[in-house]
């Protein structure tokens, strides 16, 4: 599921810290692997140029061939080391992949829109066809959900693995019955079979606009524009899931991240300061920055990797079956139960005002204030008047002169 974090009060002294060492879906979560190998490589490569330090002297008489050349490859590998502009190629690939993380959960169709065009747009004139009416309106909306558990199964790896790996799981979902499950099966072509709930409904609206069942051929046309809405995010799902980012640019992120640490853990070492080498006039011990470096570019392309794939299993990932267990269950709902259900229409508090309590007191802060407070209303008038005088300006200036 995804992980909420908008509650905490990060705005509070210190409250940064409550979101900062956050376990669960937290960077720390994903780098450890990572950080904690390089760390170990990284003091294994310098315990054994420290015993040769140590063992051998630290003048220059005294310096062993191998201990200046291990030396020499660290001055010239910090030198290079920065040839690849890492952080310019990561951040590319992170907003390419950020973009498409969002587009994809922007194409997730909901339920609800085309609840309520049915319920404006399908009526009974006899009480004898009510049931009819209702059949044809709960029969749309279960096969709108089957054509999202069909797309999901193809675009969630979660979905097809463990809460609907197939026709059965969706019989028992509720969303098929068995003939339609046959229909499915001997469908004669090799395709995706999410277009088949899409002309089931379609046929049947046209059933019912033949039977009279629709209120006009305006209330038609919202009917058509809503399925067609529905239809077209769930191919712009199986587009994304079909197209995905080019495998040779993932690649040359990934290895440009990883061969960038890689050569850190020997270009980032901590030399004799007795050498008197320009940068290594002191020995940390601990390389902090290099370490810093490591829970920035590896948890940024970490988070990259998760947003390359959102209908996953990771712990960030969209609940897809939570998404299809409400569509079902709050579209079912709204045609049926909520169809001709609402409030007694009655007067409200402010019946007898002109303006609300709350627009008042916002006038008196504003009047309290001496004016300094900017409102968008005030902003407003100051601007048209702005634009009448620059209006009247030119006028003026189109006049001839005698």
């Amino acid at each position: 599921m995804t992980v909420r974090y908008n509650s905490i009060g990060h705005v509070r002294p210190f409250g940064f810290a409550r979101l900062l060492f956050r376990w669960e879906a937290s960077i720390w979560h994903s780098i450890w692997v990572e950080l904690c190998s390089w760390v170990v490589m990284f003091y294994l490569i310098s315990f054994g140029y420290r015993l040769s330090w140590l063992a051998d002297g630290s003048s220059a008489e005294d310096n062993p061939s191998s201990k200046r050349i291990f030396e020499q490859v660290v001055l010239d590998w910090n030198a290079n080391n920065t040839i690849v502009p890492v952080t310019f190629v990561l951040g590319f690939y992170t907003s390419i992949m950020f973009t498409r993380w969002w587009a994809q959960f922007l194409q997730v169709p909901w339920i609800d829109p085309l609840c309520q065009a049915l319920n404006v747009s399908l009526r009974a004139e006899r009480l004898a066809d009510k049931d009819e009416v209702l059949q044809i309106k709960r029969s749309i909306i279960r096969w709108i959900n089957l054509a999202s558990c069909l797309v999901y199964q193809d675009c969630s790896q979660k979905i097809k693995q463990e809460s609907f790996p197939d026709l059965a799981a969706l019989v028992r979902l509720g969303v098929l019955n068995r003939d339609e499950m046959n229909e499915l099966n001997e469908s004669p072509h090799d395709t995706h079979a999410f277009y088949l709930p899409y002309s089931w409904s379609h046929a049947v609206l046209n059933q019912a606009q033949d039977k009279g069942f629709i209120r006009s051929d305006i209330h038609m046309r919202l009917l058509i524009d809503k399925l067609e809405s529905q239809r077209l995010g769930h191919g712009n799902l199986l587009g994304y899931g079909w197209v995905s980012i080019p495998l040779l640019f993932t690649q040359v992120v990934t290895a440009a991240v990883y061969t960038h640490f890689a050569f850190a853990l020997v270009s980032e070492q901590f030399l004799d300061p007795a050498m008197k080498y320009p940068g290594h006039e002191a020995d940390w011990g601990i390389p902090f920055f290099s370490m810093m470096r490591i829970v920035t570019l590896v948890g940024w392309l970490k988070a990259s990797e998760l947003m390359k794939s959102p209908f996953g299993s990771d712990a960030d990932s969209f609940e897809i079956d939570w998404i299809i267990r409400r569509n079902l269950d709050v579209g079912l709902d709204i045609v049926t139960r909520q169809c001709d259900r609402f409030p007694k229409v009655q007067k409200d508090v402010y019946w007898e005002s002109s303006r609300t309590p709350g627009m008042d007191a916002l006038r008196q802060r504003h009047r309290a204030s001496g004016g300094r407070e900017q409102r968008a209303s005030s902003y407003g008038r100051h601007r048209d008047s702005h634009s009448s005088n620059e209006n009247k300006d030119q006028e003026l200036g189109n006049i001839p002169l005698l």
